[in-house]
């Protein structure tokens, strides 16, 4: 089926010859580059399918590290054929659908498949990079599946503090991390929205993965006393009010369509990996190689201000999930915490609702039964 724009991965393509593109275009010694432009992605792999008995090397070259949560991860690959078929069907659904999350460029369909089997890995995990069949996936499920496209047109959401809220879904950009973003926003007297930080998300059958919580609208906005009031009500706890309201919301529209877990992803490894190297270019643009000592200077910083923002960027997603479920909401089940066994915090949503039971307790000091709102 072609788009609006006529892109679409010709019927001559084949699962091969995409793994050709794969490991040609991404997976080399140098970086990518596409209309002469240098993206900073380098894909370090091994094969380790024992059936394997392709002319590509086994084992690319070992990656560098760049401090504890940002050392370059290595793509295993443990079956070539699978592998080729989940590459191929992520490829073709990237460069079919048209969308602004799958346009980076425009009128050649080799250009995005390149971008797109390149950038996708900065959305990976350490698991992900070992299981990159699942992954692949995953996010063709992204690019096919929305259960909450009916909120493509606004409709009026839950009042906060007596404040009307409204809700909407739409697309991401490219540069974000999945194809769509549930948004929630508020109206000014002169009628312009107001965007609380989006829940950037993705389906997969019945599990909703949320990969980030941005502020993706009105990036410079402006506050208002609209906007304080429904912080003050909500009370973060060291967290964005606004983005646990979005959250809240998000999770009781997944739930009225069937979706039964939430899905948080651990490090993105691949992501502060590339930026890293993107400052580095900079580095040495501007002291020239020969200044080993200033890029190195340089490493030392960056690696610590990288993984500071890594673990911020972690930390408030998940803290997020756990205030909601102890001071907002009832009924959810965790299922998995990010650690040694998972990368992933996982949530049963079945039982969600929002709002808290009051629950009496005893006060020891006076020795009566008391009604506490929690």
């Amino acid at each position: 089926m072609k788009t609006d724009n006529n892109i679409c991965l010709p019927v001559a393509q084949t699962q091969d010859s995409i793994f050709d593109l794969f490991m040609q275009r991404v997976c080399k010694d140098d970086e990518v580059w596409i209309k002469g432009e240098e993206i900073l992605i380098n894909v370090n792999y091994i094969i380790t399918d024992p059936n394997y008995k392709g002319h590509y090397a086994k084992l690319k070259t070992i990656p560098e590290t760049y401090g504890l949560y940002t050392q370059s991860p290595v793509l295993e690959i443990n079956n070539v054929n699978d592998f080729k078929t989940a590459l191929f069907n992520f490829i073709k659904a990237f460069v079919n659908k048209e969308s602004s999350w799958t346009r980076p460029y425009d009128k050649n369909w080799m250009d995005i498949a390149v971008y797109s089997m390149s950038m996708i890995w900065t959305n990976a995990t350490n698991q992900d990079f070992s299981n990159p069949i699942d992954f692949l996936k995953r996010y063709t499920a992204f690019l096919t599946q929305d259960q909450l496209e009916d909120l493509k047109e606004a409709k009026e959401d839950r009042s906060i503090n007596g404040i009307k809220v409204w809700k909407q879904v739409s697309e991401t950009f490219y540069e974000r991390e999945t194809p769509h973003s549930y948004n929630l926003y508020i109206t000014s007297e002169d009628g312009k929205r107001i965007y609380f930080p989006s829940v950037c998300y993705g389906i997969q059958d019945d599990k909703a993965y949320v990969y980030a919580i941005h502020q993706i609208h009105d990036k410079g906005k402006k506050n208002s006393e609209q906007l304080d009031s429904i912080r003050r009500y909500i009370k973060g706890r060291g967290v964005e009010p606004l983005g646990i309201a979005t959250l809240m919301s998000f999770i009781e529209e997944c739930k009225k369509r069937g979706i039964t877990k939430i899905i948080m992803p651990d490090n993105f490894i691949m992501q502060y990996t590339t930026k890293n190297r993107q400052k580095e270019s900079i580095i040495n643009n501007l002291y020239g190689p020969t200044k080993i000592d200033k890029i190195d200077e340089f490493r030392q910083k960056n690696e610590e201000q990288l993984d500071s923002n890594q673990m911020a960027s972690l930390n408030n997603r998940l803290m997020s999930m756990f205030l909601i479920s102890k001071y907002y909401s009832t009924g959810l089940k965790f299922l998995e915490i990010p650690g040694d066994v998972s990368d992933n915090l996982s949530v049963d949503i079945q039982n969600y609702k929002i709002g808290r039971e009051i629950k009496k307790q005893e006060d020891r000091r006076n020795k009566k039964i008391v009604g506490e709102e929690r």
